[in-house]
Formats: C-alpha cells, sequence, structure tokens
C-alpha cells in the first residue's frame, strides 16, 4: 500500500498521538469541517456586520444625539490629560519593532499602570457607598468576588486606586491574548503588535482605568475575560484527540469574570461554541461532550463552594445592592414602560440611539472594518484560523445582545461601565478584521479609532 493511502493504526483514533507524530483525520473529514468553518465564519460576519452597519446608520441618522457631541464641554478640560496616552500611543509606534513580544507586554503594561496611577482619580459612581459597604460583612451576589476583595483590601489601600492596578493588569493580558490570536496572521510580527495596542489605547476601557473606583465598575473582571480568550485560541490551535486542560482554564477565567460582575454572564455561550469549534468537525464527539460537561460543571462546583465558604466565615449575602437603588426591572421593557428607572421600549428609537452609542465607543471603527474587509471574508479570503475567527465573532455578538437586551437605569456617563464592561472582546474582534487588510487602510482605520475615543476625553475625563 502506498503511503498517500496508509491508514492510522488500528486502536488509535484519529488525530493521537505516538512517537512517531499525530495521525491526520480522514480526508472527508478534513474537508467537511473545513467547509463547514468557512461558512459559519461567513454566517457570523454577516450577522455581526449587518447589526454594525444597522446601529451606524442610526447614529448618523441622528449625529445630534452622539455622546461625543451632545455631552461635550471643552471648557472643562485640559490638554494636559491628552499626554497620558499621547505617551502610550508613541511607545506602542517605537518599540514595536524594537523588543520581543513578551518584553514589550511587560512594558506596556507597567507603563501603562504607572500613567493609569497618575492620573487623579473622579469616580463616576458613588465612591462612598464602596467605601462604606467595604468593612462590613455584606456581600452584593452579582459582584461577589469584587465586594470581597474591597473588603479584603479596605485597611491596606485606597480603594479608588484599585481600577489603575486593574487597568495594568488588563494591558497585559489584551496584549498577551493578541500574541496568540495573532501568531498566524500573514502581516509582519511588529505591525500586529502595533496595531493591537493602538486598537486597544482606542478602547474607553482604556479611558476609564483613569478613573476611580465606583459602586458599578466592571474593571477588575476585564483581565479574566482576556485571559479567557488567551487560553480559548490556544485550545482552538490543538488538534490532538485527548482532553485538553485550556478549555477548563477558560472556563475558569470566564467565572472569575461573571464572579466579579454578573454583566459577564451574557459572555458565556462562547463555552459551548469554543468546545463545538474543535471537536465537532473533527468529529470527536465523546470528548466533546466530556469537555463541556467539565466547562459547565467545574465553574458550577466553584461557584457553590465559594458561596458556601463565604456563608460559613459570617457574611451575609445579598441578591441586589446592599445600598439599594435596584429597581428589578432588568431588562428593556417590550411594551409599557414599568419604572421611572425605564426610559424606553425595546424598539424605539431611544433604545437604538442608546444601543448605537454604546456600540459606537466600544468599537469605533467597526462599520467600516466590515465594510472593507467584507469582500475578501465573503469570498473565502478570511482570516486563516477560521475557529478562532468564529469564536471571538460570537463573543462581540454576545455582547451586542447584552448591550440591546440590558437596561441601564441611571443612563450615559453615569453606567458607562456596565455599558463598556465587556467590551473588550469585541475591539479585539475588530483588530483581526484589520489584519486582513491592507497596511494602508489598517492604520488608517486604527488612527480613526483612536481619534474617536479621544473625543471621548472631554466626556469621561473631565
Amino acid at each position: 500500500m502506498s503511503k498517500k493511502h496508509r491508514q492510522p493504526q488500528i486502536g488509535l483514533p484519529e488525530g493521537s498521538t505516538t512517537k512517531s507524530g499525530t495521525f491526520p483525520q480522514s480526508g472527508v473529514a478534513v474537508v467537511a469541517g473545513g467547509a463547514a468553518l468557512r461558512w459559519l465564519s461567513r454566517a457570523v460576519f454577516v450577522v455581526f456586520g449587518a447589526a454594525i452597519l444597522c446601529l451606524a446608520a442610526v447614529l448618523l441618522a441622528n449625529m445630534d444625539r452622539a455622546w461625543p457631541v451632545a455631552f461635550q464641554r471643552f471648557g472643562d478640560f485640559s490638554v494636559t490629560a491628552f499626554v497620558p496616552m499621547a505617551t502610550m500611543a508613541v511607545f506602542s509606534i517605537v518599540a514595536a519593532d524594537c523588543m520581543k513580544a513578551s518584553a514589550f507586554n511587560i512594558v506596556f503594561a507597567l507603563l501603562a499602570g504607572c500613567l493609569y496611577l497618575s492620573t487623579p482619580t473622579a469616580p463616576l459612581g458613588n465612591l462612598d457607598g464602596v467605601v462604606r459597604q467595604a468593612p462590613t460583612l455584606a456581600i452584593n451576589v452579582p459582584e461577589i468576588l469584587q465586594n470581597l476583595l474591597a473588603h479584603v483590601l479596605y485597611p491596606f489601600m485606597d480603594l479608588g486606586r484599585l481600577p489603575p492596578v486593574a487597568g495594568a493588569v488588563t494591558a497585559w493580558t489584551f496584549q498577551t491574548a493578541c500574541d496568540q490570536a495573532f501568531r498566524r496572521s500573514s502581516r509582519p510580527p511588529g505591525d500586529a503588535k502595533r496595531i493591537g495596542s493602538l486598537m486597544y489605547l482606542a478602547t474607553v476601557m482604556n479611558i476609564l482605568f483613569f478613573r476611580g473606583f465606583s459602586d458599578s465598575t466592571t474593571a477588575p473582571s476585564v483581565p479574566f475575560q482576556m485571559l479567557l480568550v488567551f487560553f480559548a485560541v490556544r485550545y482552538l490551535r490543538r488538534s490532538e484527540a485527548r482532553f485538553d486542560p485550556n478549555c477548563l482554564w477558560a472556563a475558569l477565567a470566564m467565572l472569575t469574570a461573571c464572579m466579579f460582575h454578573a454583566s459577564n454572564l451574557f459572555l458565556t455561550p462562547v463555552l459551548a461554541v469554543m468546545v463545538g469549534m474543535r471537536r465537532l468537525p473533527a468529529r470527536q464527539f465523546r470528548l466533546g461532550a466530556m469537555e463541556l460537561a467539565a466547562v459547565l460543571l467545574a465553574p458550577a462546583l466553584l461557584c457553590g463552594g465559594t458561596v458556601w465558604a463565604l456563608q460559613s466565615a459570617g457574611f451575609v449575602l445579598y441578591p441586589g445592592s446592599v445600598l439599594g437603588g435596584a429597581d428589578l426591572h432588568r431588562f428593556v421593557p417590550l411594551g409599557k414602560i414599568p419604572s421611572p428607572f425605564c426610559h424606553f421600549t425595546m424598539f424605539s428609537l431611544d433604545h437604538a440611539i442608546q444601543t448605537a452609542n454604546i456600540a459606537a465607543l466600544a468599537a469605533p471603527v467597526a462599520a467600516l472594518a466590515v465594510l472593507v474587509a467584507g469582500r475578501s471574508i465573503l469570498r473565502g479570503d478570511g482570516p486563516k484560523d477560521k475557529a478562532v475567527f468564529v469564536f471571538l465573532g460570537t463573543l462581540a455578538m454576545s455582547y451586542l445582545c447584552f448591550i440591546a437586551l440590558w437596561g441601564f437605569d441611571l443612563g450615559f456617563p453615569a453606567d458607562i461601565y456596565l455599558m463598556l464592561g465587556t467590551s473588550l472582546p469585541t475591539q479585539l474582534f475588530v483588530t483581526v478584521m484589520l489584519l486582513r487588510m491592507s497596511r494602508t487602510w489598517a492604520y488608517l482605520l486604527a488612527a480613526m479609532s483612536l481619534g474617536y475615543a479621544w473625543m471621548n476625553l472631554f466626556i469621561l475625563l473631565r
């Protein structure tokens, strides 16, 4: 029998690893799986693109109600607020080609942390409420780890310094996740590192890390969203037909993010997508079922154990906010407005404008990226890692569902931490699109994204 038609040895599953290497999957499975992933990546792109373009059209038709226009107060702003942001941008442009990726990530995070800490904090929320609750044994279940962290750190540090510290960790985890996601990109490493850094600086979460600690902040959960991406991409890149612990690490990162703030629960469907993207095309159904059970059961057991341990230690857990203010209407109402905290109904123009404004802050050039990269992705010349593209696209669509469904009772800017606390994966998805464009288009859109984000400095840092 020729080498071309030689079959794997009996008793070894396809894709398993031996001393002589990894046996390939059958040709039929490879072709069928590849075709399915191509069509699925196109479907994810079309759904995300249609939603983003509709939101962009709504915002363009109502530019007088776009938040950078409606909330501008130039007289209250000092130009020196641009200095930290400009410093990080210059470092990203100059150092991307001069340093190894790991060293760049560390220096970038340290520089970001120093600049975050050097900026006087100005909390958007009720910092007094957090300080008042921190020394007590009362914990809000939707923010269980956040309250516990505040309780532990209260005697030792100013809680207003917690978001800058979380920001430094986020800067490192974002860069590390980008390294993993861009590993198979055709773009030179320096280009990919530079574009990824500029797109991070263009996120409003980066701006918010200059702010203080408020009662609704999601800042401590953001690094764990990036760790979820890191471990999920590592999981999707491997092909061994055995249990992969990276899926479990990704699930634990998601659990930690959810326990810091419950808004991350909207991102949990990606765990099933992650397992399906790897195991279904390879027809490894039994192994996929085992991993799916692990990513669902292990976090549930840990969460239950944490609640039991806290109650045993004397903490009192509340289903809502200890400080009050919750009106128990979590979602945008479909019909009649039931409360003064609900400002519009689901299919009203006001709701569409708010959702469009949030999406524009989360990923300023998403609509342009869809238009520029759409042709190459739809004709099949999209990202090489289709499974990673589908995973990041699912994260982005989960975020769009969150901002469309959730009722932000305090509005903008008081609820901006909640509006944008889970937005960073969406910007990473747009960054992946930029890396499939020409160099000129990629840098142009990164610069436009940075400019739009910096316009919001006049709102958020005054």
